[in-house]
């Protein structure tokens, strides 16, 4: 009876050492999100203004990779072309270190988070950006 005892106790004890070996495993690195893909899209464009507001200092683009008179046209007059080109324009909210050195006219290129504010135009937010030539 004692040898059945023993080996009952030993049965259940290795049944639960194997089911905890089996539950432990190294937990998986998270995986940086790979840039321009789903998660952080990629947008370029041509910045037409520049601003700063209650939300922040921004940028407002317009998606051309061909140069194109920007000095002659208001804010307003580049929502109603991109609205009648159905182009994405739209603001990007940039941090004080990029915002400081871009200039109206100037190409970007820019990493964005995927979420937006639905207004507009919408506004994004810029993860990371890169001044390009124009074509």
């Amino acid at each position: 009876m004692r040898k059945k005892h023993v080996l009952w106790v030993a049965s259940i004890l290795l049944v639960l050492i194997l089911a905890a070996c089996g539950t432990a495993s190294a937990p998986e690195p998270e995986e940086e999100p790979v840039q321009g893909g789903e998660d952080h899209p990629y947008k370029a464009g041509m910045i037409v203004s520049k601003e700063t507001n209650d939300i922040g200092q921004r940028l407002l683009v317009y998606p051309s990779e061909e140069p194109v008179a920007w000095e002659d046209q208001s804010v307003e007059e580049w929502i109603s072309k991109a609205q009648e080109e159905n182009a994405d324009i739209s603001w990007y909210t940039v941090e004080g270190d990029h915002y400081d050195q871009l200039e109206v006219g100037q190409h970007v290129r820019m990493t964005i988070k995927p979420e937006q504010m639905e207004s507009y135009p919408p506004i994004r937010f810029v993860i990371d950006l890169e001044v390009t030539p124009s074509t």
